[in-house]
């Protein structure tokens, strides 16, 4: 029992902290609440790594083998808690300053808390119905924080459609899940890969697979699955932009990978031309309708569709087990993006509006450090040298050719030369043009959102001196077999 017990060791610490974030709230007065709020929050993050890196057995499963609790799937747990110290770094001060979360910072971090809970049962599920639960309680919390803002409408229309497109990938979800229990008898992931190595797949199972396969493709926001992106995107405050941009892209690329290499693999020659095509849609949809946005927020959304496609790309290249590129692109992508919009969410607690890319017009030279950061951001994210984008893109690129992805890796490097127009433009913009209003002297930046925007980008930087630091960390934190 006590074994057990160590194994959810990380979900019921993240439990304890919204029990506790709710009780407290109970008691406390709304504007002398957030410093406590920040230490339950923290400790119970602190507390959920030490029992993920405590855990030493091994391969564990809990509840049967519903939840099964390997050495990469730990990691990836890892990867998303350390992800979630920079979004609430930025959020905590938000809650300080803006009346919008003071008075509801208690019910912004209990949602967020639930998120990540949902995100570590999709990690370690092995059975269709324990990842459904996770999912579940994912999407619903990342619904709430879309709209949290009330008073907006853009904020309302971004969380009524990522709604309505989540509620119908969980629907086919579902129906495809009913499909597979129909023809096996079971939604546990050995069961599956059991019967399917032993028998040829009928039309019933490859329809089935095809339907559950979707609601990984709506949360990685690949084509056709990604209409809801530039809407969640624009309409949503920065602080909720980095978290939805990050740790989800991990949880479902884990996630996915865990099911393509392990009970969807017998499906592999059914399900591979189409999930190519969707890749090569992915690339050229992102990349093209990146090119047309004026909107900053969109832009990045089609920006994060592209990248979305070379996820699918560190996905497919797996073999029968996720290697750790599966994990590196997105925690790569993730700390980028969440600099980024760590320096934007900074200009809007200064009181700029930041909403066009004209709106950064002539920043180079009002404020040089932001500029210079934004760059380094941009850069990273079009895989330029020497940021970890580079790095993390060409090991992409080598994996997907040795598994004989060869017209997706074609496309992918077209995308990735598309992609560099709307980075750059937006360089340009910063250095080469004038404001609108040359007369207009710009708010100040906190130094807050300098120092974690700053480290941010150290790390982007320093990257390609350390290219292989992500893989050993995980040799160090969990011996992993990489």
């Amino acid at each position: 029992m006590l074994n057990q017990l160590n194994i959810a060791g990380s979900e019921l610490s993240l439990l304890a902290g919204v029990c506790l974030t709710l009780l407290y709230g109970v008691f406390a007065k709304a504007h002398t609440r957030n410093p406590v709020l920040m230490f339950i929050t923290f400790f119970a993050l602190l507390t959920a790594g030490y029992f993920l890196i405590r855990e030493t057995s091994g391969v564990s499963d809990l509840f049967g083998s519903a939840i099964h609790l390997t050495e990469m799937s730990r990691f990836a747990k890892l990867t998303v808690l350390a992800l979630f110290v920079p979004f609430y770094l930025v959020t905590v001060r938000r809650m300080f300053y803006d009346l919008t979360l003071r008075d509801r910072g208690l019910e912004y971090t209990a949602v967020a808390l639930l998120a990540l809970i949902g995100m570590l049962i999709m990690i370690s599920a092995n059975h269709l119905i324990a990842f459904y639960l996770g999912l579940e309680l994912q999407s619903l919390a990342l619904y709430i924080m879309v709209a949290f803002v009330r008073d907006s409408e853009k904020a309302s229309e971004a969380a009524l459609k990522y709604l309505t497109l989540g509620a119908v990938s969980s629907g086919l979800f579902l129906y495809g899940a009913s499909l597979l229990y129909g023809a096996f008898g079971s939604l546990d992931y050995a069961v599956i890969a059991q019967a399917l190595s032993a028998q040829e797949a009928g039309a019933f199972v490859t329809v089935g697979a095809v339907l559950v396969v979707c609601v990984f493709l709506f949360k990685l926001g690949v084509a056709p699955f990604h209409a809801w992106a530039p809407d969640v995107y624009q309409g949503s405050g920065f602080y909720t932009v980095m978290f939805v941009a990050g740790a989800p892209k991990i949880a479902a690329a884990f996630a996915f990978a865990t099911l393509l290499s392990g009970p969807f693999y017998g499906l592999k020659n059914q399900l591979d031309l189409s999930l190519y095509f969707a890749v090569c849609a992915t690339l050229v949809i992102g990349a093209v309708s990146a090119v047309r946005q004026n909107n900053l927020n969109r832009m990045l959304a089609f920006s994060a569709v592209t990248h979305a496609g070379y996820m699918m790309l560190t996905i497919l290249a797996s073999d029968k087990t996720p290697n750790l590129l599966v994990l590196e692109y997105p925690f790569v992508y993730a700390i980028t993006i969440i600099g980024l919009f760590t320096l934007l969410e900074g200009f809007s607690m200064a009181g700029e509006k930041i909403t066009d890319v004209k709106d950064l017009s002539g920043l180079a030279h009002a404020k040089p450090k932001s500029a210079a950061l934004l760059s380094v951001f941009l850069l990273a994210l079009g895989g330029l040298p020497p940021f970890a984008g580079f790095i993390v893109k060409f090991k992409t690129l080598s994996a997907a050719l040795e598994a004989g992805l060869v017209i997706p890796v074609t496309v992918a490097v077209l995308a990735s030369a598309i992609s560099l127009f709307y980075y750059l433009r937006v360089i340009r913009v910063m250095y080469f043009e004038a404001p609108a209003d040359a007369g207009k002297r710009m708010n100040e930046v906190a130094g807050f959102y300098y120092i974690v925007s700053g480290a941010l980008a150290l790390a982007v930087t320093g990257y390609i001196l350390f290219p292989q630091l992500y893989t050993q960390a995980a040799r160090l934190i969990i011996s992993a077999p990489l």
